[in-house]
């Protein structure tokens, strides 16, 4: 599945129009909410459905009088008026926001919802006789009836939507927030300034309002509350213990639960990720505590994957990780794991590095010390280690990427991580935009003051206005919390390596 970013090909247009359907005459916030529809869509065709429609006009008519709810009705008629004409589809329980006119640039667009696991169709958009629907309409055309014993979020619902498009090439999954900032089992909160709409989880095609499941309702908590506890034997008793042959590939069982492909002979990441189980222990339990389902996270020199497989179990099969990696001896370990792990369906992985300007640029690497690939050319401290260890470099020119410029301009991102050996600087400087516009909500960023006065002050200076925007500094404790610490404390002291930016 390839997102519609400002670097790929140009998707056709999906038309002006919105359609609604409903079980009946609007109620009065129905017709509110419609009308502010109208009002941030000037021009646009507002299309509403409901009783009586001509069977002759659907294919799947047939099915019509076999649904088990009004709902499954309304699954049914949006898939196909959206195939028909093109367009957006919303329940009548949305507040709008702002307009859609930037999500346009796509064939088709959907968001997820609840942990990341299943496609929420209360909102989707396509192109008119766009092959995803296509392929839903084939697939229920093929019933003489809809199954009394499988529920409708599953025959026609989420998980019918999920269990079809989840691979495909043509569908845009956008951040969960944009259209669902917050889940049916949450308390409602304010949408943020990116959102589109907010999806108010009335039930309003329900006869009486239904009590969710138990299991569904408790998952996530008990998840949670599991991880809590392994994450606190693993601290006190260590994830493993051992020796580890240096000189093939590696199957690394985190102590998250992933498997990592990670280099033998690599002397900077593999033997601590190989022996305890994490990498940056206190980090990866703050991401697992901060990125919940359906969020996109960006990972910024990836390495062979670490904070990328850890953003894509959070974010579930519908959130996204862009996962930017240039050096290609690393690279390869990352994209072997996107698949042993069955991540390949959320996780973007670019070649390219990422800096100030695009264009191209040489790195140094070597493959016995995966960590230390660098774009930065004034770097002593890393010259000297390689020399120490008598480790060979390679030098490669590779293409590079604005962080401002990459992404289309309704992305918003749950969290960002930035390692990348000393051209922190120049990535921060690529994406200014993105932190004044506040489409990024938390920053992890390495900064080690060892690797030179001149990039540490070019670092400063690029995190103080980040600080000054409004987001709050810190490190993240060995439990995974968050530890606020003001941000001069944070340059004139002995801090964690990783600093943390929060929005307040």
């Amino acid at each position: 599945m390839t997102e519609n970013t400002a670097e790929s090909p140009q998707l056709p247009c999906i038309p002006q129009i919105i359609h609604f359907s409903l079980p009946g005459k609007p109620d009065h916030d129905a017709e509110r909410r419609i009308q502010k529809a109208r009002e941030l869509h000037t021009g646009w065709e507002i299309r509403i459905w409901r009783d009586p429609l001509d069977p002759e006009l659907f294919r799947l008519s047939h099915l019509w009088q076999t649904v088990n709810s009004g709902a499954q009705l309304a699954d049914l008629i949006r898939i196909e008026v959206v195939y028909q004409s093109g367009g957006f589809y919303f329940d009548s329980d949305f507040n709008f926001h702002r307009s859609l006119e930037p999500l346009r640039h796509n064939s088709f667009v959907i968001a997820s919802c609840g942990d990341g696991t299943f496609l929420a169709n209360a909102f989707f958009g396509a192109t008119s006789h766009h092959a995803a629907l296509e392929e839903l309409i084939l697939d229920l055309s093929r019933l003489e009836r809809l199954p009394k014993e499988i529920p409708p979020n599953e025959s026609t619902g989420p998980y019918f939507f999920a269990q079809w498009l989840r691979w495909r090439d043509d569908v845009t999954v956008i951040p969960r927030e944009l259209i669902y900032p917050y889940n049916w089992n949450e308390a409602p909160k304010a949408a943020s300034s990116a959102a589109f709409a907010t999806h108010l989880w009335s039930g309003s095609w329900l006869k009486k309002k239904q009590s969710p499941s138990v299991y569904q309702a408790t998952r996530a908590n008990l998840i949670r509350t599991l991880d809590k506890a392994a994450d606190r034997l693993l601290s006190r008793y260590g994830a493993k213990k051992g020796a580890y042959s240096m000189d093939s590939d590696l199957m690394v069982q985190t102590a998250h639960g992933h498997k990592i492909v990670a280099s033998g002979s690599d002397i900077s990441i593999t033997p601590t990720l190989a022996l305890t189980g994490y990498y940056e222990r206190s980090d990866e339990l703050f991401v697992k505590q901060l990125v919940k389902g359906g969020d996109w996270c960006i990972d910024v020199g990836a390495n062979i994957g670490v904070f990328s497989l850890l953003f894509a179990a959070c974010v579930g099969p519908f959130g996204r990780v862009f996962a930017f990696e240039p050096n290609t001896a690393a690279r390869k370990y990352l994209e072997k794991s996107a698949v042993l792990n069955w991540m390949h369906d959320r996780i973007r992985i670019s070649d390219l590095a990422v800096g100030s300007e695009c264009g191209t640029g040489p790195i140094t690497f070597s493959a016995e010390s995966l960590g230390g690939a660098t774009l930065f050319a004034q770097s002593p401290l890393q010259s000297r280690a390689r020399r120490y260890a008598g480790l060979a470099t390679e030098t490669h020119d590779v293409g590079k990427t604005r962080l401002d410029t990459f992404f289309p301009d309704w992305a918003v991102f749950s969290c960002v991580k930035i390692d990348v050996e000393g051209h922190e600087p120049e990535v921060l400087k690529g994406c200014r935009r993105l932190f004044e516009e506040k489409r990024i909500n938390c920053l992890i960023i390495e900064c080690l003051p060892e690797l030179g006065r001149e990039y540490f002050s070019s670092l400063v200076g690029e995190l103080r206005h980040i600080a000054l925007l409004g987001y709050n500094t810190g490190v993240a404790s060995q439990e995974g919390g968050f530890i606020p610490v003001p941000f001069e404390r944070l340059i004139h002291s002995l801090q964690p390596r990783n600093w943390i930016f929060i929005q307040a």
